[in-house]
């Protein structure tokens, strides 16, 4: 549904992306969005990032630019494709302009 960001899909796939991270071995990342604060993936912390929920389930699974991905605040220079969820997604080339 157009616009339903606060969605329990929203959350529903934001729990997914956690635990994709945590069970395919990926390096850890601390993820702050509206709701909480968490570190998903294997070991320590290679960075922190803060966006929406929405937008990190978004990028997770290539919805997002590197461009749009570098706008989201983080803790050192941006590298989008750490959000990546799995191997399966890429980043998009060109914007869906859904911002």
């Amino acid at each position: 549904m157009p616009d339903a960001r606060n969605s329990d899909a929203v959350t529903v796939a934001f729990d997914w992306l956690c635990g994709a991270r945590d069970h395919g071995g990926l390096p850890a990342l601390r993820v702050t969005t509206e709701a909480d604060d968490r570190i998903v993936g294997v070991g320590e912390p290679v960075a922190t990032v803060a966006a929406s929920r929405f937008e990190l389930v978004r990028a997770s699974t290539g919805r997002r630019t590197p461009d749009e991905v570098r706008a989201y605040r983080w803790d050192r220079p941006a590298d989008p494709g750490l959000l990546l969820a799995a191997p399966l997604f890429t980043l998009r080339d060109v914007s869906l302009g859904e911002r």
